[in-house]
């Protein structure tokens, strides 16, 4: 079975992401399905070629105070770790 490759016109992406940018779905998700647009990160490498990050999503990073200790304590042992191997090859 032979795959169908989309090629989309740069008229039709700009139309798509006006549309988008004026309200005219509730989510990029919306204007996928609407146009039958394949592929699920599509619409955001359009956005971010005609510079409209604006519209993606937001993404939110929620984390408990020792979450961001361990992390802290992580990148501080790479440091660490990193430091000893660069003695190590001298």
């Amino acid at each position: 079975m032979q795959e169908t490759n989309v090629r989309y016109s740069e008229a039709f992406k700009q139309k798509v992401i006006k549309e988008i940018s004026k309200g005219k779905f509730r989510s990029l998700l919306e204007a996928k399905d609407r146009y039958g647009i394949g592929g699920s990160v599509t619409i955001n490498s359009w956005i971010k070629k005609y510079g409209k990050q604006d519209l993606l999503p937001r993404k939110v990073r929620i984390e408990m105070p020792e979450e961001k200790d361990e992390i802290k304590k992580l990148k501080h042992e790479i440091k660490k770790l990193k430091f000893a191997l660069s003695n190590a090859k001298v």
